[in-house]
């Protein structure tokens, strides 16, 4: 049902609220210039949808712009914008700055220095992972297959001298 009457146009670029996720990629927004009415389920334009699938939906209580038809009945979120209350990670034009909850990653655009902060864990899988370059690891401790391999390791079977040692206890 259309919040406007026949032969009536309504701008079809609004900022709303973006109020509830559904599925597909869809959501629906509140516009505060229509008495707070709702929005029907709006498609969330995406950076790709085919080889390089991307999925990013702004969160629920973002300020997102709208491309509606003409009756406000159909339309496009095409993405949140920044807000008093809800304001950029960063203002350095050179720096990428993504935040996913605890964990932020920073690119110098200029350098191409890239840093992550993370929560306490990340995991990484592939059947083969090639570091090149120089390697530090600062922290307390450094394992391979549950064994201490770090400054604190210690080995079995110890003979002083230029003698062999047992494997890592």
């Amino acid at each position: 049902m259309s919040r406007i009457t026949e032969g009536e146009a309504t701008w079809p670029f609004k900022r709303g609220t973006l109020i509830e996720h559904g599925k597909s990629g869809r959501a629906k927004v509140q516009f505060a210039d229509e008495d707070d009415n709702a929005s029907t389920w709006l498609s969330v334009s995406q950076r790709d949808t085919k080889r390089q699938k991307t999925y990013d939906m702004p969160a629920v209580g973002s300020q997102v712009w709208c491309l509606l038809d003409a009756y406000g009945e159909d339309g496009v979120i095409a993405g949140a914008v920044w807000s008093d209350e809800d304001t950029p990670p960063s203002n350095d034009p050179n720096i990428f700055h993504a935040v996913f909850g605890p964990l932020e990653i920073f690119v110098n655009k200029t350098t191409g220095e890239v840093k992550v902060k993370s929560a306490p864990k990340v995991t990484i899988e592939a059947d083969l992972l090639e570091v090149k370059g120089t390697v530090k690891i600062e922290g307390d401790s450094v394992t391979h297959n549950g064994k201490e391999i770090g400054a604190t390791h210690k080995h079995s079977k110890v003979t002083p001298g230029p003698a062999q040692t047992g494997a890592v206890v």
